[in-house]
């Protein structure tokens, strides 16, 4: 099984200010419960400027980082949307190509400086977090 590397559970703990997997390139893939989420929380006039930067993968609302140099909804004291942050950004580890193999992991650990620091989290809740993720 491909989850019994990390049975005991893995140590992460999101540090403050840090923002590193807010900088990396690619796509935060949006789902609708996201879209819904952070409409309510910006309200609909932001919502349609937000909207304007999404982009699309494999027919997927996406908010794509690598034209803004990372997350656009990174500002000076962190995530604007950190209220109603999408699935994808709070899944963050633990994602299915991160805890797929204790090599990958200490991959994510060479960009992340919380990845391996702070509490240990449980198998269990491990599993969770990489179902609720979209990626």
């Amino acid at each position: 099984m491909a989850d019994e590397w990390y049975k005991d559970g893995l140590r992460f703990r999101c540090l403050p200010g840090c923002t590193a997997c807010c900088r990396e390139k690619g796509v935060v893939f949006l789902t609708v419960e996201d879209l819904e989420r952070i409409r309510a929380f910006l309200g609909d006039e932001a919502f349609r400027g937000f909207e304007a930067k999404l982009g699309s993968v494999f027919g997927c609302r996406v908010i794509p980082t690598e034209e803004f140099g990372g997350c656009p909804m990174l500002g000076e004291g962190g995530c604007t949307i950190n209220g109603a942050k999408p699935a994808q950004c709070r899944s963050f580890p633990f994602w299915r190509k991160h805890v797929g193999s204790e090599a990958a992991w200490a991959q994510v650990q060479k960009r992340c400086p919380g990845v391996g620091v702070g509490e240990v989290h449980p198998a269990d809740e491990i599993k969770r977090a990489v179902m609720s993720s979209p990626i």
